[in-house]
């Protein structure tokens, strides 16, 4: 029948484009961008004008996905999730793309079509509610415009674009098929966090990240990393490396000890959790290197700026000198502003990101009596966490912004949370790759890999 035709026609131009892509002489990670900034778009149209059946859909989505998959460097097992939540990677899948071109269609159809077009409209409508069987998008696409006017209009009417200026007609229109499509984006990545849901040891990053509305900031620059990163962040995020735990259990290993510490040998261990990475300073070389960029940034010309780092210290040591207060604490960053007088104390810690908030009470109850025991100067204090995969949540993205304050005037505030998230990822996956090293030699600071424009 149709419905057949019109699969085989958008299987054929998929495995097409695809494979095109796939022989590119390009980096997978650019590949993966191409199809997301091309590939897609340029599929829009046709999606708009053809119906496919929901399992029709289903094909085509299983059939990028393991392109998708491929470019990415993860196992076919992974959930395909990664690819297609706000808090992560943001590409949308098939099943996405068809229904949101479909809604918005139909959207804007409703709005500027005659009464010729709406009555037929409403007799396709009144046909396919009463599929049984079969799932009609115009239906669905029906609902939400119909939720769309409801929000937008008084009275919830269909608004009669006689009766307005050119102006308020173009605003309107736009606002009703923005939310339209808002909500259609909202409600199918619902399934994918569904899925998440019942996930028990892929999905508990994604879960955390999605409840909780973490900026995955490395998304606008994931695609320009280097080469191997991504891999490693993808497969880090859905708990799909090659540990020791995981190797175990593919039958690919007959142990899952740690090569430092004879421990149980999971992605937590390896990034945060392993003593001997700890007491060889893997970890704290890390943090440093976050410290170490923000320090670059911060205008010294203006403020007094300490650090424990070498070369920012205060004089004897430290960083809170001795006529501000008497103490043994080294606090990472403190920043004097004399013409304000206060005396600005910023704490670091980058741990696995569940335990975000529990850090931040830790190292908030250990420096918070310096708000009282310094009295020469206002003391201000400020514990910020980035996690060890890059993720800012929504409180540490405010405490950024606090810090970035005290930064130059040329240092824009997207790229100065960009740097600080892509220095975690990139010492993480230092980290990982030499994980089987008994020995660690501290290799020096990063350079932050992005510029500022």
């Amino acid at each position: 029948g149709k419905s057949q035709e019109t699969f085989e026609h958008f299987k054929n131009v998929f495995t097409e484009k695809l494979e095109n892509i796939d022989n590119i002489k390009n980096r997978n990670e650019h590949k993966m961008w191409i199809y997301r900034n091309y590939f897609l778009p340029s599929q829009r149209f046709h999606l708009t004008v053809h119906e496919i059946t929901s399992t029709d859909l289903q094909k085509l989505d299983n059939l990028t996905h393991k392109f998708l998959k491929k470019w990415a460097g993860m196992p076919p097992c992974t959930t395909n999730a990664i690819f297609h939540l706000r808090t992560s990677l943001d590409i949308k899948s098939i099943s996405q793309l068809y229904e949101e071109s479909h809604c918005v269609s139909h959207t804007r159809t409703r709005l500027l079509g005659d009464n010729l077009v709406n009555h037929a409209l409403d007799c396709k409508v009144n046909r396919e509610s009463q599929f049984t069987r079969k799932k009609s998008v115009t239906v669905t696409a029906e609902k939400e415009y119909q939720q769309a006017i409801r929000f937008n209009t008084v009275g919830g009417d269909r608004p009669m674009f006689g009766d307005l200026w050119e102006r308020e007609e173009r605003e309107l229109t736009r606002d009703i098929s923005e939310h339209v499509k808002l909500s259609t984006t909202i409600r199918t990545e619902q399934e994918f966090v569904d899925k998440i849901n019942t996930l028990v040891k892929q999905g508990d990053l994604l879960r955390l990240a999605e409840s909780e509305k973490w900026d995955a900031i490395w998304k606008s620059f994931v695609y320009d990393m280097k080469k191997g990163t991504m891999k490693f962040l993808l497969n880090s995020i859905t708990n799909t490396l090659p540990t020791g735990n995981n190797l175990l259990q593919w039958g690919k290993a007959t142990t899952d000890h740690c090569k430092q510490c004879n421990g149980r040998e999971t992605t937590c261990h390896v990034l945060a959790n392993c003593s001997v990475s700890l007491d060889q300073g893997r970890y704290t070389w890390r943090h440093n290197n976050v410290i170490k960029y923000i320090l670059t940034c911060l205008d010294t010309a203006k403020y007094r700026v300490l650090s424990d780092l070498e070369g920012y210290t205060a004089p004897g040591g430290g960083t809170i000198p001795i006529d501000v207060c008497i103490t043994t604490l080294k606090p990472d960053i403190t920043v004097l502003d004399v013409k304000n007088n206060t005396f600005n104390i910023f704490e670091l810690t980058c741990p696995m990101e569940p335990n975000i908030k529990k850090r931040n009470v830790q190292k908030t109850d250990k420096y918070s009596h310096f708000l009282q025991d310094i009295t020469c100067h206002t003391p201000t204090l400020t514990c910020f966490e980035v996690g060890v995969r890059g993720y800012i949540s929504p409180e540490n993205n405010s405490r950024l912004k606090t810090l970035h304050q005290f930064c130059k005037p040329d240092i824009k505030l997207k790229i100065f949370k960009q740097n600080i998230s892509a220095l975690s990822i990139y010492s993480s996956y230092a980290i990982f790759c030499n994980r089987k090293e008994p020995l660690w030699v501290d290799p020096g600071y990063l350079s932050p890999p992005i510029m500022n424009q």
